[in-house]
Order: structure tokens, then sequence, then C-alpha cells
């Protein structure tokens, strides 16, 4: 591939049949070693749906510090706070639209969904975060993540 894998994270689906594995993981770890007070994830899927079913999941691996728990699981949620890239209205009432462009092959938007994630123990490093495949019709992707140092 042209950006040796580093453009962005697109996850397998064994609730999408129509889609074979391939070498499409079902999860992936990214490495943080900081404390956050809060991340924020460039996201879209393809075949999302609206159902509010878990479309994928961000777990936090947490460590050190005043730790009250080790891990953390934020799902992301089909027509809740995780979109398909065909944009439609643009509206979602947990994640919003940070990018667009219209597709100039159909008549129709895509893009890019914007969702936050609030640390609820700042004071612990977050180790890693593992975004991973909820199974369902929708396949997950990942394009960017950045977080906010946590000042004590």
């Amino acid at each position: 591939n042209a950006n040796d894998g580093r453009g962005c994270v697109v996850l397998h689906s064994e609730g999408n049949v129509r889609y074979p594995k391939g070498n499409r993981p079902e999860a992936v770890e990214l490495a943080v070693g900081q404390k956050v007070s809060r991340m924020v994830f460039l996201v879209a899927g393809a075949w999302t749906g609206e159902d509010g079913s878990t479309a994928a999941e961000l777990e936090f691996h947490f460590e050190g510090g005043q730790c009250l728990y080790e891990t953390e699981t934020f799902a992301l949620k089909a027509g809740v706070n995780f979109g398909n890239w065909w944009i439609g209205d643009g509206s979602m009432p947990g994640a919003r639209l940070a990018w667009s462009v219209r597709d100039p092959r159909v008549d129709n938007k895509i893009g890019l969904w914007m969702v936050e994630w609030t640390n609820r123990q700042p004071q612990a490093q977050v180790r890693s975060v593992t975004f991973r495949s909820g199974h369902t019709m929708a396949i997950p992707a990942l394009v960017a993540a950045t977080g906010e140092a946590y000042r004590e």
C-alpha cells in the first residue's frame, strides 16, 4: 500500500458477510502513555445504520497514579455517536460532523464524525486505547485521534 499502512484503520466486522476479512484487523491498540482530560476521535463507517447498535468500541487502558479501574469501554453507537461516511443530513446527537465534501461519483456528501470521550479519572495515565469492531453490519474506521493533556 502506498502509505505503508499509515492512512487510517478500517476494521473487519463479522456481521458484514459481504466483505471478507482480508487484511483488516478486528481490533488495533493505539499507544497513548499520558494523563489526559479527554480524547477526540475522527471516525466513520460503512453500512452503519442508525439503530443504536454498538458499531465499535474504544477501550481505554489505565495505569499508575490514583487508578480506580484498569479499563473503561466507550461504545460507538450507530446513529448516536458513530455515523456512516455517507453523511445524510449531517446531524447526530452524540457526535459532530468534522469534515465533509461532495462525493463526485454520486449525489451525496461523505464525511468524518468527531466523537469526544471525557476521562473520569484523569489523574491516572492512559496507557493505550483499543479500537475494536462491534461485529455488526457496520465496518468501522478510525482516521485520527488526539488528546488533551491533564493539568494537575
